[in-house]
């Protein structure tokens, strides 16, 4: 009994634990998103937007996380610009056989960090002194005299360009056996985060029994304790 009661409050204590870190983090990277997309002046359904574009299949976490660092990159002109592009990089994984949340994480990278390995994960290849000399001739300027936000900016373009013709070429989306998989998967996850804060809420109410029973048990485990020495010392005795 004693080692059955001690189980549950170690699993009952990873529980509490893997709960509160979820729902901290959870809440953090969606205050975040809110702040960064009012700053950027994008409209107030960005993540509705963002949601469609990947078909639910992505859960809101992940979702949060990969927005707010394309945000942070300042990567996308607007929320809309940021949606197709997460679904292009979405349908390019697909075909490729990666996950969107590593399809959108290569793009992201790829275009906020100007890697252009983490781009070749979705089959956008292409070169970058080409990329300058056609930004420097939309300009009219010269490459030598392109500024380092006017070659990011060139990457960029060229990038998004690169990835809308490859999707182009690919048929018409279908959601797939996998598709949902993904769906219900998400949809767990959102579940378990957002009913976090009610689960914890709950727990701090039923905090006071739970101390009323470690009490207890402490005193039982103080009681065999003594038990045991009053033992120990009549056979010293005798």
């Amino acid at each position: 009994k004693f080692l059955l009661y001690g189980f549950a409050i170690q699993q009952v204590s990873s529980l509490l634990l893997g709960v509160t870190k979820r729902a901290s983090q959870f809440t953090s990277l969606k205050d975040s998103f809110d702040d960064l997309t009012e700053s950027a002046n994008f409209s107030a359904d960005s993540f509705e937007k963002l949601s469609i574009a990947t078909d639910r299949t992505i859960s809101k976490m992940d979702l949060y996380k990969q927005a707010n660092n394309a945000m942070l990159l300042g990567i996308f002109e607007s929320s809309d610009q940021m949606a197709e592009m997460f679904d292009i990089a979405q349908r390019l994984g697909k075909a490729l056989g990666q996950d969107a949340v590593m399809s959108i994480e290569s793009l992201v990278t790829g275009l906020g960090r100007q890697s252009k390995l983490m781009l070749d994960n979705l089959g956008i290849v292409f070169s970058v002194e080409k990329a300058y000399k056609e930004y420097a001739k939309e300009l009219g300027k010269n490459v030598d005299s392109l500024t380092d936000a006017e070659r990011k900016q060139a990457f960029t373009n060229k990038a998004i360009k690169e990835a809308k013709e490859l999707v182009s070429d690919l048929s018409k989306e279908v959601f797939t056996l996998s598709d949902m998989i993904d769906m219900w998967g998400a949809a767990t996850q959102n579940f378990l985060n957002e009913s976090a804060p009610q689960f914890l809420e709950w727990l701090f109410k039923v905090a006071p029994a739970m101390d009323v029973n470690d009490k207890k048990f402490q005193q039982l485990i103080d009681s065999k304790n003594e038990l045991k020495e009053s033992t120990d010392d009549l056979r010293n005795a005798e």
